[in-house]
């Protein structure tokens, strides 16, 4: 399935929560230092904030940015370390 496949609630928590990836990607980058781009960082996080969206179950309780924080910042971090 790729984004335009994608029914509108999927694709308003991924474009709600965009930010949060920059964010993300930016203390990860402060963290690594010169050893990361942040393009990289960004595409890895953007990829974590779709499948968060994706797979986001409201009826758990969890805010989705709490959801998502967890799971994009896992996102970036694997593909940091599968690209190492």
């Amino acid at each position: 399935m790729n984004k335009t496949d994608d029914p509108p609630e999927v694709l308003a928590r991924f474009q709600s929560e965009l930010e949060l990836v920059e964010i993300l990607a930016r203390q990860v980058l402060r963290t690594l230092g010169p050893h990361a781009e942040l393009g990289e960082l960004l595409s890895f996080g953007q990829e974590g904030l779709l499948d968060a969206a994706r797979r986001y179950d409201a009826e758990r309780g969890v805010p989705f940015r709490a959801y998502a924080n967890f799971r994009v910042k896992g996102a970036i971090l694997d593909g940091v370390r599968d690209h190492a």
